[in-house]
């Protein structure tokens, strides 16, 4: 009995491990994502599933073109608000979708936007 339940267990922690390779293999496999604003116009670009941080950066900055500026980097979501009344704005990343969308609604209306709305949101 004891010999037996040694080898469940082991068994058990292989599996386990295999688990956790797996995850953290398909993680990696998203790749990396940025956005880049231009907060006086609202114009914005953004670039996921790249294979390199400074990929991301790039390909978020031509995507947007003159004028724009590097907001964040990304393995999971971010998202920009923006008052297009005030100009003002703001951004976060999140796990989800949703929690950057929330959270850069929030910053814009801590900067004094009134009307505040998502202009942009990418997840890998």
């Amino acid at each position: 009995m004891g010999r037996l339940l040694s080898t469940v267990r082991a068994a058990l922690m292989v599996v386990a491990t295999l688990g956790l390779l797996a995850a953290g293999g398909t993680a990696m496999a998203a790749g990396w994502g940025a956005l880049a604003y231009q907060p006086t116009s609202g114009r914005h670009g953004k670039a996921v599933k790249q294979p390199s941080e400074a990929a991301a950066k790039k390909a978020a900055m031509n995507s947007c073109g003159r004028g724009c500026r590097l907001l964040a980097s990304f393995k999971q979501c971010a998202a920009v608000a923006w008052d297009p009344r005030s100009k003002r704005w703001g951004w976060s990343r999140g796990k989800s979708a949703a929690e950057a969308r929330k959270w850069s609604l929030q910053r814009c209306r801590d900067h004094g936007g009134r009307t505040c709305r998502v202009q942009v949101v990418a997840c890998n």
